[in-house]
């Protein structure tokens, strides 16, 4: 009860005077947030870590994951030593089955919903920064980009130097999907074997390279080792400042379901809480965030805050598919399975 009490005051203290929580006060220690590293990390730092620092007193470490912080969070459950608090999830879904998260108070719940648009908010989830993996191409080095899968897969009507990001498998099976000709809104269930088909009609090639991180395809596209890339929006963003007339197509994307949570064991629960909360209660903070990497943030204000054009280039702003999250967890060892398999050049 007493916690609860501390909440609401903290709420009504926000609303009144926008000064920083009652209770945050009393936290302390440090919180590690499992996260991607690079531009997205930079931006968590400056516009969430540092003020809310400033005001807590709580240290934010941030943990760049290479290609999963979902599956960083999972390898810590699974040995028993979870030193994570917050994790930037690209499934949620699939932490939570597993009984991993931490549901947000009633009270944080409700004042999170009041702030964010509609669907932001889950039980155990504030949705922040949604990816679209979409392709970026250089007119300088390339004389015919590629606008849509089909177009990225024919080697040979558009040539050039390109790199598949495949950290997370199922989108990169997805995109295969799109390019044979499945509509972006009916991959799920996704076929798997028909995506796998698909990729290995370009596996091999020369002018095909696959990458682990998003991180590694930016500095290969910003180094021009590469012309064409199919990569999350906001690394495509971040090339986009160096490489003025880089080209990006929506045509065929899809968007992860991306957001925080907090672990049902965090060694700092609170602080991770009070961490995701204030992110939540925060809109300029958000635009911030928004504004340095094109990645949405659940802001009921973010609209008035951002120029036009930049949020007209949020997937918000286009016809992206979602994810299937709950097919993804049910059939995610096939998927990891298969996708290792075609990777290796094993059946």
């Amino acid at each position: 009860m007493r916690k609860g009490l501390t909440l609401l005051g903290i709420a009504a203290a926000l609303l009144m005077a926008g000064a920083a929580h009652a209770a945050d006060a009393k936290l302390s220690g440090s919180i590690n947030v499992a996260t991607w590293g690079g531009p997205f990390t930079d931006a968590e730092k400056k516009f969430f870590g540092e003020p809310f620092t400033a005001e807590t007193g709580v240290a934010v470490n941030y943990l760049a994951q290479s290609d999963s912080p979902t599956g960083t969070a999972l390898l810590q459950a699974t040995s028993g030593n979870i030193t994570i608090d917050v994790v930037n999830s690209e499934n949620a879904e699939e932490l939570n089955s597993r009984g991993l998260l931490a549901d947000f108070p009633d009270d944080m719940r409700a004042s999170l919903e009041n702030e964010s648009v509609p669907g932001a908010v889950l039980p155990y989830q504030l949705k922040l920064a949604q990816t679209a993996v979409v392709i970026a191409c250089n007119p300088d080095i390339i004389k015919k980009c590629p606008t849509n899968p089909a177009e990225f897969f024919d080697l040979k009507g558009f040539p050039g130097a390109r790199s598949i990001v495949i950290g997370l498998p199922w989108t990169v099976l997805n995109f295969a999907l799109v390019a044979d000709g499945v509509p972006a809104d009916k991959t799920y269930p996704l076929d798997i074997d028909r995506a796998v088909k698909k990729l290995e009609t370009i596996k091999g090639h020369d002018d095909v390279l696959f990458t682990q991180s998003p991180n590694q395809a930016q500095q290969m596209l910003t180094d021009k080792e590469v012309g064409i890339a199919y990569l999350p929006h906001g690394t495509a963003y971040s090339v986009a400042q160096t490489i003025k007339d880089l080209k990006i197509y929506w045509d065929g994307a899809t968007m992860t379901n991306d957001g925080l949570v907090v672990l049902k064991d965090a060694p700092n629960k609170a602080a991770a809480l009070a961490y995701v909360r204030w992110i939540g209660e925060h809109a300029e903070a958000q635009a911030g965030f928004t504004k340095a990497i094109s990645y949405p943030s659940p802001s009921k204000k973010l609209k008035d805050l951002l120029d036009p054009a930049l949020y007209d280039a949020l997937p918000t702003g286009h016809n992206v598919a979602p994810e299937d999250d709950a097919w993804l967890v049910k059939n995610m060892p096939e998927v990891q399975k298969k996708f290792q398999q075609f990777l290796a050049g094993g059946n």
